[in-house]
C-alpha cells in the first residue's frame, strides 16, 4: 500500500527508540551500531528529502517535529507498507517443526527479508513513475521518522508496539 503523507512526525528522538527494552532484547535493537540502515550510520530524517511543500512545527519537546503540508501543495513524500502476518506464520512453522517453540517460529530473520524486499520493490517502481529525482528511505524509523503518529493521521495502519499478530514493515520515498 501507499500514502500520501500529508504530515510526517519525526525527531532525533525516535532513534533513541531503537535501545529500548523489548522481548528477549534487554539492550535494545542488537543491528544498532551494526547495519548500514541502523543509526548513526543513516542520516537524520529529513535531509535527505525536499521538504519545502511542508511546514515545520516544532513538537512538544526540542526533540520532536511536525511537517504538516502547506495548503495548496502536492505530497512530495510517499509510505510504503505490506503487512504480514507473523500469528499464521508462527503456527504453521510450528506445525512443519513441531519441536521450535513459539519465540524460535516467530525469529524475524526468517520472514522479515522477503517482506522487506516486497515493500522495497514497490517503492521502487513507484521511484521510476515520478518525473522529480527520489530517494527511497529503507526504514525511516532509523532515520527519526515517528511511524506511530504518522500513520495514526494519514490513516495509515494503526502500529502497536511489539505486535505479536500483524506485522508492519514500511518505507519511504520522498523528492530529493
Amino acid at each position: 500500500m501507499r500514502i500520501p503523507l500529508s504530515t510526517i512526525s519525526y525527531g532525533p528522538l525516535v532513534q533513541t527508540w531503537c535501545l529500548c527494552e523489548y522481548p528477549n532484547h534487554p539492550d535494545g535493537c542488537g543491528n544498532y551500531l551494526e547495519k548500514d540502515w541502523c543509526p548513526p550510520q543513516v542520516p537524520v530524517f529529513p535531509t535527505m528529502v525536499d521538504i519545502s511543500s511542508y511546514k515545520i512545527i516544532r513538537g512538544h519537546n526540542q526533540e520532536m517535529f511536525t511537517l504538516r503540508l502547506r495548503p495548496g501543495e502536492l505530497p512530495s513524500m510517499w509510505l510504503f507498507y505490506k503487512s504480514f502476518d507473523l500469528e499464521e506464520w508462527a503456527r504453521k512453522l510450528q506445525e512443519l517443526h513441531p519441536s521450535r517453540s513459539d519465540a524460535q517460529a516467530r525469529i524475524p530473520y526468517l520472514w522479515q527479508k522477503k517482506t522487506y524486499d516486497a515493500v522495497y520493490a514497490e517503492a521502487e517502481y513507484f521511484r521510476w513513475t515520478l518525473e522529480k529525482p527520489s530517494t527511497l528511505i529503507r526504514r525511516p524509523e532509523a532515520n527519526g521518522v515517528n511511524l506511530f503518529a504518522t500513520c495514526r493521521v494519514n490513516g495509515g495502519p494503526q502500529l502497536e508496539r511489539n505486535p505479536r499478530d500483524i506485522v508492519y514493515l514500511m518505507a519511504m520515498v520522498g523528492l530529493t
